[in-house]
């Protein structure tokens, strides 16, 4: 298998949340050699970056648009979150205080934690774009 790839386009809602989560589990699922472990924590990245997105790109509008992209490759599963919506400077985000207890600002430092490696691009060609890798051992 050299890649698959499946791609999804959501209405910028944080009522399909839950089915964003199912996608990646059930996807998750048919990557071999990906740890059932990993699938969560996929997910929860997903799922953090797909908010972030609805937050503060789209500041709630449900006319946005968010598009999943899965490639699922030998050695890795990459996670492409694109939006068309306000962007920012990651490099600006300092990782959350956890002594200190917050209602919000753990996403990014979330998604560093849970994926093998992480980035974002604003203002592509074609709007913002976070990747996210699992690598699959």
């Amino acid at each position: 298998m050299e890649q698959e790839t499946v791609q999804v386009e959501f209405p910028a809602d944080k009522k399909y949340l839950s089915l964003i989560g199912a996608l990646v589990q059930e996807l998750c699922a048919t990557v071999r050699r990906l740890p059932a472990s990993a699938s969560y924590n996929i997910e929860l990245a997903v799922n953090e970056a797909v908010v972030n997105v609805i937050t503060h790109a789209y500041h709630d509008d449900p006319s946005g648009k968010v598009q999943l992209a899965f490639h699922i490759r030998p050695d890795a599963l990459e996670i492409q979150v694109r939006d068309w919506g306000l962007s920012f400077d990651p490099s600006a985000i300092q990782d959350p205080n956890l002594d200190e207890p917050h209602e919000s600002g753990y996403g990014v430092y979330l998604i560093r934690q849970l994926m093998d490696r992480a980035s974002y691009q604003p203002k592509t060609a074609d709007g913002n774009l976070v990747t996210l890798i699992k690598n699959i051992s």
